[in-house]
């Protein structure tokens, strides 16, 4: 296993902002939630060129990330900022010994109007022999209501086992990220599995455990990686499939999925 790790941190005031990695959705800052986010992203990564997208303000339609919104003029120090950065397994990112590759800030100017969305774009240049990740040799699709009916299909599917406390479907459709995830961390596909059995395992065992309808009408489906990824979101930017909240408000667990269309096959593989 690599002794260095590659993480995003995207954190913001007074604004919603969104991290993009090669044209796929990584994570979302929220001022009025999780207003910063860590994360490791080698599972997004390619040799080469990387392309690193901050949207400021997106859509609020999922599906539409890029629909122009209402001008706005931003609060006093409202800003966004992505770094990338590389350091050790086990350091925190703001630990002096790692090393920062990219970095993209938004701060308006005071008391000017902007009009959303703000992208921010930079590359970042890796020599690390990543694998050739699944999605690129994936069908290119369109948001049809045919590939939506296979989406809500396959979503159903998966709730109706969680729900009885069995994920063994969610597992085979997620073998390729399964895989992938365990490539991208010099992991073992028992290992990746396990961890997520572990969770699973841990929260459906709550009493109160349900996890949430899949309603077709709430469904926002996201196109994104030049058509060959589909980023499963409703239309409150949370993840289909996920759990209902306990007595307390709290959701116990999210399931974050990404697909991609090969031929007759759907595949979980993020």
């Amino acid at each position: 296993m690599s002794q260095s790790i590659v993480v995003l941190h995207l954190n913001c005031s007074g604004c919603r902002a969104e991290a993009w990695i090669n044209g796929i959705p990584v994570t979302r800052v929220d001022p009025d939630g999780c207003s910063s986010e860590v994360r490791p992203i080698h599972e997004y990564l390619l040799p080469g060129e990387n392309r690193v997208v901050v949207l400021v303000e997106p859509g609020s339609n999922p599906s539409q990330p890029m629909a122009p919104g209402v001008p706005f003029v931003p609060p006093a120090g409202a800003f966004a900022r992505l770094q990338i950065k590389q350091g050790l397994r086990g350091t925190f990112v703001d630990d002096p010994a790692t090393r920062a590759l990219a970095t993209v800030e938004w701060r308006p100017a005071s008391n000017a109007p902007v009009t959303p969305p703000v992208m921010l774009e930079t590359s970042v240049i890796l020599n690390s022999s990543w694998p050739r990740w699944s999605w690129l040799d994936g069908d290119r699709v369109t948001l049809s209501n045919e590939v939506t009916d296979r989406v809500h299909t396959l979503l159903r599917l998966l709730v109706e086992g969680m729900e009885k406390g069995d994920p063994s479907r969610y597992m085979r459709a997620a073998e390729t990220r399964f895989a992938e995830i365990a490539r991208a961390y010099g992991l073992s596909e028992r290992e990746t599995q396990g961890n997520f059995l572990e969770d699973f395992q841990e929260v459906s065992a709550e009493p109160e455990f349900r996890m949430a309808e899949v309603a077709r009408d709430k469904m926002a489906l996201r196109l994104c990686a030049d058509g060959k990824v589909i980023d499963c979101l409703d239309t409150n930017f949370e993840p289909l499939l996920r759990a209902t909240p306990r007595g307390d408000g709290s959701t116990p667990i999210r399931f974050p999925m990404k697909v991609a269309v090969f031929g007759q096959q759907m595949r979980v593989i993020r």
